[in-house]
């Protein structure tokens, strides 16, 4: 959220956070002289703050926040960013794609147009969030993350107009570059000018999980810091000073660069000397005493005993993040001059850091959850968040059960006493085995909390990942009960450790049952469904078995109409040769004898249609004649359709004696003979 769209509230609450100002007059009006832009009135507020000379009855105070807020999230101006989005919004003839990046508990907002690059992405996030362009990872894109360069331009990817991705980064402490920016760092300024070459960036531990396998060009200095009961672990370069060591404690521990009482550095070290140039092992203990005028508590030793480098693989002795470990009451302060039982009494993490949700990494997991708390425990669902989601969700409304998420963190005092008496308690297990799919993660690292975080953006939104970045360490460990609802997965419960085990089951059943009564309605509406989903299958059988009938006699239709079309296609050609031949036969017929010729015959025809005709013939004339004067009158011959007989005495004139005369066949003078069909 940019500074200009605040409410006042919020600015006034956050300004005297960060100045421990509690004068709401003052507050209000420092606020008001700068156009209530935070920025401007931090960075305002803390140089009066140090251009004012320390006086024996007061001292200027150091910037103390007791629970600061994970970012204080001053994004540039508008008109920041309209300088930096110039060429994108001269070019109306562009498409304009907007990213939504989730970055932390953040979501990052940036209009970009189709003819630019990713770098140039990159380059305003890191204009934002001050993280290095090469250290920036942006995951989600729909092409395939591997695919995407920081030279693609954006209108190769086929992007849609509002495109979410994730921010990646290394692991992060809750100090925002804003907040950095905000302090009044001395000679920030001139450090930069020295160095131009060197990105500047918020304090190195705002960036350090991924130094661990970077390779330097010079060997790193380890610098182990204890200060008001907390150890940090800080890696540098060899040419950085000792100033900048003031420094980045000053963002860590809120103690003034010159309020700064440090026991342990070498004789003749001063704010300008460089590391490297110092008498220092590569693995160094100091101590800082707090603010001027506290208690040192006596110590002042240095241990300045080198790394091995025969174990410079190992977890514990490679971290180059920066490491923050709370102390028990009963700590040993003597424990801090042996490293090695220092190191000893530092329990072994359930997960190892930078963990991904592999089925082996789950393993482990498992394996040294029962090695510290023993056999009885949850049932802890062995595989990647993804494999639990859809074993929660089940197949059907019926085998549907909640997701219990179990986030387990090592330095939360009630750690050890949730997981003995609460979680692994045979009521909760027994409960939890019968109803719940139950999925556990390690937050004890900062890389893994921010994997979860990710991982929560990915499967249960923006909304479930910022209620759980507002839980401290001490707030540890948390249930949470995850259920399925219209909109998709929803945490709709999250129990703390603080919890007695009756307060626990209490929530596990109250969570329980309303995931049930939910279910009761997936189910009635499942079922609903499924007997729509059947009717509607019966309708669409009883439908295609018709639609198959109709067309089944559509096509008898068709096939009884080829037939007669075929028949009649026969018939006509049969007709056709038919009246061909009896044309032939007529135009062949020799012309009938007159009444005066002799020798001549009369023949009277009887036809098979009842009619007679008699006709004249000379006796000399073959038996062929009457063929084709038979055929004339449209009874072939030919086709074996017809024959031609005598009356009496009763005899078939046959093919045989075509060529036989007329009066040898005896036909003379006069015959009767009949067609018929055969």
């Amino acid at each position: 959220m940019a500074t200009n769209t605040w409410g006042r509230d919020e600015i006034l609450g956050n300004f005297q956070a960060a100045t421990g100002n509690e004068d709401f007059a003052s507050c209000l009006q420092i606020l008001e002289s700068y156009g209530w832009d935070l920025q401007l009135a931090l960075n305002s507020y803390f140089q009066d703050q140090e251009t004012q000379p320390p006086t024996s009855n007061s001292r200027s105070s150091p910037i103390i926040v007791d629970d600061p807020p994970a970012f204080i999230n001053l994004d540039p101006t508008p008109e920041t960013v309209g300088n930096l989005q110039t060429d994108s919004a001269s070019s109306s003839s562009h498409k304009t794609l907007t990213f939504e990046i989730s970055w932390h508990t953040q979501n990052l907002t940036i209009a970009l147009t189709e003819n630019q690059t990713v770098e140039e992405l990159k380059r305003l996030l890191h204009l934002q969030t001050d993280v290095a362009m090469d250290e920036i990872n942006l995951e989600g894109w729909p092409s395939g993350d591997s695919a995407v360069q920081s030279d693609t331009i954006l209108s190769t990817l086929n992007l849609s107009s509002v495109t979410h991705l994730v921010f990646h980064v290394p692991a992060k402490v809750t100090v925002s570059p804003a907040e950095y920016l905000a302090c009044n760092i001395p000679d920030i300024a001139s450090q930069r000018k020295e160095d131009e070459n060197k990105e500047f960036h918020a304090p190195r531990a705002i960036n350090v999980s991924d130094s661990f396998n970077q390779e330097t060009s010079a060997p790193q200095i380890s610098l182990n810091v204890h200060h008001n009961g907390r150890d940090y672990r800080l890696r540098y370069n060899r040419n950085e000073t000792v100033k900048d060591v003031k420094r980045e404690l000053f963002i860590l521990t809120k103690i003034n660069t010159r309020n700064q009482e440090w026991n342990g550095w070498p004789e003749g070290a001063n704010d300008n000397s460089k590391l490297g140039e110092l008498d220092l092992a590569s693995d160094h203990f100091l101590l800082i005493l707090s603010k001027e005028g506290e208690s040192s508590s006596g110590h002042t030793f240095i241990n300045e005993k080198p790394m091995d480098s025969g174990t410079a693989g190992s977890v514990e002795d490679s971290e180059d993040e920066l490491m923050i470990m709370h102390h028990d009451e009963d700590y040993d302060d003597d424990a801090i001059f042996d490293n090695d039982a220092a190191q000893s009494k530092k329990p072994k993490t359930l997960l190892a850091r930078d963990s991904n949700d592999t089925f082996d990494v789950m393993i482990q997991f498992q394996h040294n959850f029962v090695e510290r708390y023993g056999d009885v425990h949850p049932p802890f669902y062995v595989g990647p968040l993804k494999n639990a989601i859809e074993e929660a969700g089940g197949s059907r409304a019926a085998e549907r059960r909640p997701l219990l998420l179990y986030l387990h963190h090592d330095s939360s005092v009630l750690t050890h006493i949730f997981c003995s008496q609460i979680l692994c308690s045979q009521q909760l297990v027994s409960y939890v085995t019968h109803n719940f799919v139950t999925w556990p993660w390690d937050m004890s690292h900062e890389s893994n909390r921010q994997r979860f975080v990710n991982m929560l953006v990915l499967h249960f939104g923006n909304s479930a990942a910022s209620t759980v970045s507002k839980y401290r360490d001490s707030d540890y460990p948390l249930l949470l009960i995850v259920m399925k609802s219209k909109a998709g997965l929803e945490v709709c419960s999250i129990l703390q450790a603080n919890a007695s085990l009756d307060e626990v089951m209490m929530s596990l059943i109250n969570g329980y049952e309303v995931f049930e009564q939910a279910k009761l309605v997936e189910i009635k509406s499942e079922n609903e469904r499924t007997e729509r989903d059947l009717m509607k299958q019966e309708q669409d059988a009883a439908y295609h078995e018709s639609l198959a009938a109709d067309r089944a006699k559509v096509q008898a239709e068709k096939e009884r109409h080829s037939e007669e079309m075929e028949k009649m296609r026969q018939e006509q050609e049969v007709q056709d040769m038919r009246e061909a031949e009896r044309a032939s036969c007529e135009e062949q017929l020799p012309d009938e004898p007159p009444s005066s010729a002799k020798n001549t015959t009369n023949i009277r025809f009887r036809f098979p249609n009842g009619e007679t005709e008699q006709r004249r013939f000379y006796e000399h004339q073959k038996l062929n004649v009457i063929f084709m004067y038979v055929t004339s009158k449209g009874f072939s011959m030919n086709s074996n359709e017809h024959r031609i007989v005598t009356n009496f005495p009763r005899r078939q004139l046959s093919e045989d004696s075509l060529q036989r005369t007329l009066k040898e066949l005896k036909l003379c003078p006069r015959e009767n003979l009949f067609v018929e069909e055969i």
